[in-house]
């Protein structure tokens, strides 16, 4: 097995292993760096990594400070799950697009990726990698939003203002959206 086959097994469900090998971010400034992760960072991709190796199904709500990662290591969690195995992912936001964002951050990983190069397209509201797997990108104003998506991954950006940013019964539209996620 070559270098570039050893690396891909050993970043395949390690999220963390995988920002820090082969992923890189947009700074504060606007630069493409190399990320170093922070403890909970590494706890997230933990739990993850855990769930896989003992056939778990995987389901955490993350309630956070800002600017503590955790965006950050959520799209990197649902990118090396779409890269380890064929699946269907999305991030939903309100009605202002609030996901662009994270789709935005998902652009940069799917362009600088070292370890599976150019292996995804990111387009304005769909990820497509080589694979099969999709990442849809939505906005939850419809109260029907995503009902029909079978995903596999999941994140809700700024679900406690989906209220504030135009969606109508917030929580039965997230209870909906929630319903759709296989194990």
């Amino acid at each position: 097995m070559d270098f570039d086959a050893i690396m891909r097994e050993a970043a395949k469900w390690d999220t963390a292993a995988w920002m820090e090998t082969g992923g890189k971010i947009a700074d504060d400034s606007g630069n493409i760096v190399s990320p170093t992760c922070n403890e909970f960072q590494r706890d997230v991709s933990d739990i993850i990594k855990w769930c896989h190796e003992h056939e778990r199904p995987c389901r955490m709500i993350i309630l956070k400070p800002r600017r503590k990662g955790s965006s950050t290591v959520s799209v990197g969690a649902g990118y090396t799950r779409l890269q380890a195995q064929r699946a269907t992912g999305c991030i939903a936001g309100g009605s202002h697009y609030q996901g662009g964002k994270l789709f935005d951050m998902l652009k940069i990983y799917a362009r600088n990726d070292s370890i599976n190069p150019k292996t995804c397209k990111v387009q304005d509201m769909v990820a497509r990698f080589n694979n099969g797997s999709s990442m849809d990108r939505m906005t939850l104003a419809n109260a029907a939003a995503g009902r029909s998506g079978g995903y596999q991954f999941l994140v809700v950006t700024e679900m406690a203002l989906l209220s504030n940013e135009g969606v109508a019964n917030a929580p039965e539209v997230v209870s909906g959206l929630l319903k759709t996620v296989k194990f």
